[in-house]
């Protein structure tokens, strides 16, 4: 994996490679430091974690819930409505089917969508997490 040292609004990142396919791994806990190219699932607490997978390097957390995002699994995985990044500086918008990210051409529809939910998705997301790594 080649890495690559850059800075983006003061902030010191690594660029990793673009991910196309997921390692998928099924664990009680989700790690602190996750590998790129590795889809973390929690049963237990109802969360997936993986680094987005354009290379920025940023925690990407998906909590399963009705109106959320669910989870498919037949051998695969798949996570479904998409997954919109529009907060983080890569913007990356993407689906994942069967272990594979399919990447989406933004548009403004799913762009508000994602505005519109992310509020209550990321308050959701900070008490689950204050549960998981008390």
């Amino acid at each position: 994996m080649s890495l690559t040292l850059y800075s983006t609004l003061n902030l010191t990142r690594y660029s990793m490679n673009r991910i196309e396919k997921f390692r998928i791994k099924f664990v009680e806990e989700l790690p602190y430091e996750p590998e790129n190219g590795t889809l973390y699932i929690s049963m237990e607490h109802c969360m997936a974690l993986h680094l987005c997978p354009c290379g920025c390097g940023q925690n990407i957390y998906i909590q399963f819930h009705p109106s959320q995002w669910k989870l498919k699994y037949d051998g695969h995985v798949s996570i479904w409505p998409s997954i919109g990044n529009f907060d983080i500086p890569c913007r990356s918008h993407y689906f994942i089917k069967s272990d594979k990210v399919e990447w989406v051409k933004d548009d403004r529809h799913d762009k508000a969508k994602h505005r519109r939910n992310k509020w209550s998705y990321f308050f959701a997301v900070s008490r689950k997490l204050k549960r998981i790594f008390k």
